[in-house]
């Protein structure tokens, strides 16, 4: 590797030591032309570039002065003439692999065609050779902010692919290290919340998985007030098909406010003797409840694992009914400190179900 513009623009000799390049116009030649690389750049157009409205008394002898450094500490690490002057201006002249943007972006394209247990190695490979934002100090100044975004594009997207390389390869605790700070950086990209929720999936961590799903779509009505894409509504509904069976030999429940619901006879009974019938709906509410005490369980779940009907347009309405009837019957005062059910976000919570 010879020109790093994966972080702070810098160069790198064949042994992997670096070289720091003193002042700022040498850096901003560097960015400039490897930003252009295989491109003349103009001599007038590096002027504009690197000193901008304010330029030196004498613009080109001031950039011939760079270039003459810019080329010497170049010559240094490779020991060739690589700033090469060419009418217009200059060019810099490298070959492949030594320029560490376009050794990534090769490892990108060379991992669209492996295996996954491949394909995750190269784009870790890829992804070590970032040591920071690209063209670091030039990312906003049009030295190289044009590729800089476009680099960082592609870095996301290698990030988001590597996930699921990694879940494809049956490493999905790794997928989810990578991904789960990628998502908190990147909280509206889709296709990385889609494979961390497929990973968590993976690792048992169902709860964790749907919650993913709605914190992105409460990030999307915040911020742009949408809804969450079919894709993305699919991978949940995906996510709930695939949830581990709710164990159905649950007989007894002892709800937070004293009474025991007794799921083999279909009935509550209370402290004072009196005794409520529940339905078999009632009884697979609870028994799914009882699995999952103190997490927030949305609407769509419950359709989806109880009802068992696709929650894509259907009637939420539905289950604030049965939930409302099921409350009275378990005698649940929203006024009582042992409330059993609460209402959180677009689902509920049952507290302290112990069975």
């Amino acid at each position: 590797m010879l020109v790093r513009v994966l972080g702070e623009v810098s160069l790198t000799a064949a042994d992997g030591t670096g070289l720091a390049l003193p002042g700022g116009r040498q850096p901003a030649l560097l960015a400039a032309l490897a930003a252009r690389a295989g491109e003349v750049v103009a001599v007038d157009r590096l002027v504009d570039l690197i000193w901008g409205e304010v330029p030196p008394d004498n613009p080109a002898a001031a950039l011939h002065s760079a270039v003459f450094k810019l080329r010497a500490n170049l010559a240094r690490v490779t020991g060739r003439g690589v700033l090469v002057t060419r009418d217009p201006g200059y060019v810099l002249d490298l070959r492949p692999g030594e320029l560490d943007s376009e050794v990534f972006e090769s490892l990108v394209q060379e991992a669209r065609d492996l295996p996954a247990a491949e394909a995750a190695d190269t784009l870790d490979r890829a992804l070590r050779l970032w040591r920071g934002r690209a063209y670091a100090g030039f990312a906003d100044t049009d030295l190289a902010q044009i590729e800089a975004i476009r680099l960082e594009e592609l870095r996301r997207v290698a990030i988001e692919r590597c996930g699921a390389a990694l879940l494809g390869a049956d490493r999905a605790s790794e997928a989810v290290a990578l991904l789960q700070p990628f998502v908190v950086e990147h909280p509206l990209r889709e296709a990385g919340r889609i494979v961390l929720m497929r990973s968590l999936q993976a690792e048992g961590r169902t709860a964790e998985a749907l919650e993913q799903y709605q914190v992105h779509r409460r990030e999307l009505a915040e911020e742009l007030g949408l809804e969450p894409s079919p894709a993305l509504a699919e991978a949940q509904l995906a996510v709930l098909r695939r949830s581990p069976q709710r164990p159905t030999d649950v007989a007894e429940v002892r709800l937070s406010n004293g009474a025991t619901a007794d799921l083999a006879r279909c009935e509550v009974r209370f402290a004072d003797g009196h005794r409520v019938e529940l339905s078999e709906k009632e009884i697979e509410l609870l028994r799914y409840l009882a699995t999952t005490p103190d997490r927030a369980i949305s609407r769509e779940e419950l359709l989806s694992c109880v009802w068992r009907i696709d929650p894509r347009g259907a009637e939420t309405r539905t289950i604030d009914m049965h939930v409302a009837r099921l409350r009275e019957k378990l005698r649940d005062d929203p006024a009582d400190p042992k409330i059993i059910l609460t209402v959180r976000g677009k689902g509920y919570s049952f507290a302290k179900v112990a069975s």
